[in-house]
């Protein structure tokens, strides 16, 4: 139930929307500014709340930080400082429970897809989420595009973990050019500069365990001196990888480790001449038109492999379309159907109740098992099932991972898939 404040606050927006028409650029810096802000708010909040719930914090101790007032009232500054200004066309607003949402929802292009985006608004409508964009495509038309918190279908949002199956797609470039020979080939041989690190059971590691992470490689990915913290000084990132000692033995076990994709990059620069988003940009991005993409490299120059991308949903959309047909897009093969046949084999179990491939997940719990998944922290996913010749793209809030997880579960086992099976 929306409360009367609530109410109030939504037509102040309203009001104040339909009277402003300019200065986009202003909108945008101020919505990535209260983004963030709400982000980092909602990342300690989710925090806090985990210690209380362990007993470690007592609520005396600390004060849970409360974004409703401040949200509501910096979301209406902004629109007041924008009148005689105002918005992108096209923009509405909207009050959603206890966040301030202002949606672009586009036109369906499809016969039919009226009662999906129904069935989709009616589910987001009636609950308080953290999601910031959610796309349907079905034989390759789009169906269903909605945007949140003042996010745009063409914006750049952080990829987070998703990151990865970029990585993975660029192996199979690569391998496609005969510049990798194969899968099988060991880490020493594609890194030959730091096989001197590469001894006892290290010397078995091959190209395949990294790409199903089954390196064995120690690797913490939160807590103080975390792995992240580490490799970021690093003076060679891939010494600081290959150098932790082996938790177990390579191809014995599914061990989530983000260095094992940074060595899929290090050794697209190894083997291409480039670095992986050189590469990507030359081989995945511009056959795609993906423009507006960033992908940070660490202090010795290697891209990071495994996290750090920012893409848009519309470019996510793309790259999921492509998976979906094989590694076409528009009629251009990018990577080879073998190589995509190949990504999307079930290779190990893992302990987050999914089956992992080359650098892409198999949920068993999201309403169908032979969906494909490439998922980032927080709710950057694209879902691939390609036998339905489905794509379906969510981006969220960061802050919010547990509740983005079992929101975006909901949407595609309850409502989105039983509309298109």
């Amino acid at each position: 139930m929306i409360s009367h404040h609530d109410q109030v606050m939504s037509e102040i927006a309203k009001r104040l929307l339909a009277s402003t028409s300019k200065l986009q650029k202003f909108q945008e810096w101020f919505v990535l500014y209260v983004s963030r802000e709400m982000r980092e708010q909602g990342k300690r909040n989710e925090a806090y709340d985990r210690l209380l719930t362990e007993g470690v914090e007592k609520p005396r101790h600390r004060k849970r930080f409360n974004m409703k007032g401040t949200v509501d009232w910096a979301v209406l500054g902004c629109i007041v400082l924008l009148v005689g200004c105002g918005p992108s066309p096209g923009f509405s607003a909207s009050y959603h429970a206890r966040t301030t949402v202002l949606t672009a929802p586009e036109p369906t292009s499809e016969k039919g897809s009226t009662k999906l985006s129904r069935k989709i608004n009616t589910w987001l409508d009636a609950r308080v989420h953290h999601l910031d964009a959610i796309m349907v495509q079905h034989r390759d038309v789009l169906i269903y595009s909605r945007m949140f918190n003042w996010f745009r279908t063409d914006q750049p949002h952080e990829f987070q973990s998703a990151t990865k199956t970029i990585s993975s797609i660029l192996i199979g470039m690569a391998l496609d050019e005969g510049l990798i020979r194969t899968v099988d080939q060991s880490i020493a041989e594609l890194l030959p500069e730091h096989a001197a690190l590469l001894v006892g059971d290290k010397a078995s590691m091959t190209l395949y365990h990294a790409l199903t992470m089954q390196t064995g490689l120690r690797w913490g990915d939160f807590g103080a001196n975390n792995s992240f913290e580490q490799i970021e000084v690093a003076r060679d990132s891939v010494s600081f990888v290959l150098g932790e000692p082996l938790e177990s033995k390579p191809g014995t076990r599914f061990f989530y480790n983000t260095g094992s994709s940074h060595i899929l990059s290090a050794i697209i620069q190894r083997q291409t001449g480039m670095t992986a988003f050189e590469y990507a940009k030359r081989r995945l991005f511009k056959p795609l038109g993906i423009t507006q993409v960033s992908w940070p490299a660490l202090p010795d120059g290697r891209t990071q492999g495994g996290w750090g991308m920012y893409l848009s949903p519309k470019d996510m959309l793309k790259i999921g379309q492509m998976l979906s047909n094989g590694g076409k897009y528009r009629g251009k093969q990018v990577v080879s159907r073998r190589y995509v046949d190949e990504m999307f084999k079930r290779r190990v179990e893992t302990y987050y109740d999914a089956g992992y491939g080359y650098q892409i997940w198999f949920p068993n719990d999201h309403g169908h098992k032979n969906m494909g998944a490439v998922r980032g922290y927080g709710g950057q996913d694209i879902f691939v099932a390609r036998d339905l010749d489905l794509v379906v793209v969510f981006t969220g809030n960061i802050g919010f991972p547990d509740r983005n997880a079992k929101d975006i579960r909901s949407l595609l086992k309850d409502v989105i898939l039983p509309m298109v099976k």
